[in-house]
């Protein structure tokens, strides 16, 4: 398993607040199993690689917050492990949120929203699987919940 890290940071006003990216590439090979809609559920031995890019905000006394995150796979196929169909797959995955990292100030206010689309493309007849998930959570300042929210969308394509 590979592993990259490239961190940089750049002044983003008068105040002194910065910003900081992080930038890392996972490879991946594991097994995933998916309960698809179009052909039952079915195991898939995966292979490819992960992009992860994360910003965060240091404030003016040092917390830091995190802002956004981003996903994606890049070059993911596998093989269904019962079948042999061959699949390539693709996820994108955002999420934009605002809470201490970690939490110093004593506050554990949470507030995240996260969408995932992703594709299991098949290489042959069998139908591909097309999906939007939406997942959104609160926490107040106590840490205590407030809010759930998730919509999956899904279908068959082609």
């Amino acid at each position: 398993m590979g592993v990259a890290l490239l961190v940089a940071s750049g002044v983003a006003s008068a105040q002194a607040t910065e910003y900081e990216f992080i930038h890392q590439t996972v490879q991946i090979d594991e097994i995933i199993s998916i309960g698809d809609t179009c052909n039952g559920a079915e195991s898939i031995a995966i292979s490819g690689t992960v992009m992860y890019v994360f910003r965060a905000l240091e404030d003016a006394n040092g917390g830091l917050h995190f802002l956004s995150g981003h996903v994606n796979y890049q070059g993911v196929g596998g093989t269904g492990l019962v079948s042999g169909d061959k699949y390539r797959i693709v996820l994108e995955e955002n999420v934009v949120g605002n809470q201490m990292l970690p939490s110093d100030s004593g506050s554990q206010e949470v507030e995240n929203t996260a969408t995932v689309t992703y594709k299991v493309i098949s290489m042959g007849p069998t139908p591909n699987l097309v999906g939007h998930f939406t997942q959104h959570f609160t926490y107040d300042a106590n840490g205590e919940f407030v809010s759930y929210h998730e919509t999956t969308n899904e279908g068959c394509r082609g």
